[in-house]
């Protein structure tokens, strides 16, 4: 008797005998993405954020800046990726985090679980050199949150300003404003 691996089935012929797969079911490899959920949203506006200085409990939720995914296999890994436009309060330092919710529970954020050291302080960061200008942040993480089939999973942007105040996502005005999109992949443990 052989062993089989998912490289021999090229032709679905082994030792002479013809491999079936029923339907409805699938040949899943490590690494392999299984499925993939996007997420769009033209939603611009404010955000009141307390000062930052280093704390991340400091962040705000961004309204409507969110992506949900439910593992199809235990125990997978989401690959998320997020593409925004925002701009900072009065020529301050702006900070970025995804954090993860779990069924709907309290969100972790994904720079404190995957940081290599603690002077990391947000997933991505603008630092104005003068005038406030609207910029993209473009956030990605591989998570493993260690979850079961079926388990609803959000990500979400959080944000904040060194000094706190006001920041503005999906552009500044109602004639500048672009596209945030939102994409979670499930890869196979």
């Amino acid at each position: 008797m052989s062993n089989l691996t998912v490289g021999s089935l090229g032709g679905l012929a082994v030792n002479n005998n013809v491999i079936t797969i029923p339907s409805g079911h699938k040949i899943v490899q490590s690494g392999m993405t299984v499925q993939t959920v996007q997420r769009l949203s033209s939603n611009y506006g404010t955000v009141s954020v307390s000062a930052y200085n280093n704390n991340l409990a400091t962040l705000a939720q961004i309204p409507d800046h969110y992506v949900e995914i439910t593992p199809m296999y235990n125990n997978s890994r989401i690959k998320v990726m997020m593409s925004f436009d925002n701009m900072q309060p009065n020529l301050q330092h702006s900070y970025t985090d995804i954090r993860r919710s779990i069924n709907g529970g309290s969100f972790v954020g994904m720079t404190e679980t995957y940081r290599t050291s603690a002077v990391i302080d947000s997933m991505a960061s603008y630092h104005s050199s003068g005038g406030n200008a609207e910029h993209s942040s473009v956030v990605f993480i591989i998570d493993s949150p260690g979850v079961s089939a079926g388990t609803v999973l959000r990500y979400q942007i959080y944000m904040g300003a060194w000094a706190g105040g006001t920041v503005t996502f999906g552009g500044w005005n109602d004639n500048a404003r672009s596209l945030t999109v939102m994409i979670a992949e499930e890869i196979a443990q």
